[in-house]
């Protein structure tokens, strides 16, 4: 979004609505400079820091605009911290390479790892409440401020209000015990992880991952969808709209959708949608190939944690494991 457009009235008219929204969900307006780097922030300090995250989203769009998509997901810190925690453990465990620009959003046994193609694996009646669903795909959506009249699936919504974390337990325990088979060390490293949580709940915003997939994997592991993961049925430009009655083919290539909303071509993303354009979203399979390790994808998160917690949380972690 947010670059190379031809039409510079609707790309000035999409920034004017993004720092829109910011203003009216920020209590505290701040005035930040185009230039700032939100490494010299406080990221405690989330009145300021929430607008400087504005510039590196929008940086790291412009950087990769040629060869990835962008898209993304809010989170509560809670769920943000287990993540960090999963990634750490697979890092000790399975030796897997730790990166800046990437964390890992499932351990291996979550992971999609079957062949099925992803034109055969959607499916009408998809709930990504439930199983398998629930762990194997993703929701996001195709900008930052995206959603934006749909609370429940608005992305910085989820960044800007920490959220709560559903079956938290339920959630430590089943990354924990796909790593660790001793029973005491397991109840060691849930308390590490519920610990940094509670410790951490000064921290007022919650954090958001911008997930950069190379173009040429777009069609591979993402479609467009509706809420809890349906399918959207695309508008026919020669004929009427039947719900349900379409097959799979009349889906447009989705990336014909995600470059034309890259490039702000609304009048292509808006011939065939079914409805408007500020509630779409979409679904990443999370494929085993992909997600498992650094490398194809990136993944920057932004959060409001202290910048020292993520290093005492691997020490934690790393102490309890090595400890015989």
């Amino acid at each position: 979004m947010f670059i190379s457009s031809t039409n510079r009235q609707q790309q000035w008219m999409k920034l004017i609505g993004v720092f829109w929204f910011i203003t009216i969900c920020c209590a505290n307006v701040v005035a930040v400079s185009p230039t700032i780097n939100i490494n010299t922030i406080d990221r405690t300090s989330s009145s300021l820091y929430r607008y400087a995250v504005i510039h590196d989203i929008i940086e790291h769009e412009q950087q990769c605009a040629d060869t990835h998509y962008c898209v993304y997901h809010g989170m509560s810190k809670g769920i943000f911290i287990t993540l960090l925690a999963n990634t750490y453990l697979d890092h000790f465990i399975n030796g897997t390479p730790l990166a800046d620009n990437f964390i890992k959003l499932r351990h291996n046994g979550d992971l999609y790892d079957e062949s099925l193609p992803l034109d055969k694996y959607i499916q009408y009646d998809i709930n990504d409440h439930c199983s398998p669903y629930q762990n194997q795909l993703l929701s996001v959506n195709m900008s930052f401020p995206g959603n934006i009249a749909y609370v429940a699936s608005n992305t910085f919504k989820y960044f800007r209000n920490d959220g709560f974390m559903k079956n938290e337990d339920t959630v430590i325990q089943n990354i924990v015990s796909h790593y660790i088979t001793r029973e005491e060390k397991r109840a060691e490293i849930e308390q590490a992880i519920r610990d940094t949580i509670i410790q951490n709940k000064r921290a007022s915003t919650g954090a958001l991952l911008q997930i950069c997939i190379p173009k040429e994997l777009i069609n591979s592991c993402v479609y467009i969808s509706e809420s809890v993961g349906t399918p959207v049925v695309w508008r026919s430009c020669s004929r009427p709209l039947l719900w349900f009655n379409q097959p799979y083919d009349d889906y447009p290539d989705t990336q014909m959708i995600f470059e034309a909303y890259q490039n702000n071509d609304f009048n292509t993303v808006e011939r065939y949608l079914p409805y408007d354009i500020t509630e779409m979203q979409a679904r990443i399979r999370l494929d085993a190939s992909l997600f498992s390790q650094p490398g194809k994808i990136q993944i920057y998160a932004y959060h409001t944690l202290g910048n020292d917690v993520c290093t005492q949380l691997y020490n934690k972690l790393q102490g309890i494991i090595t400890e015989k």
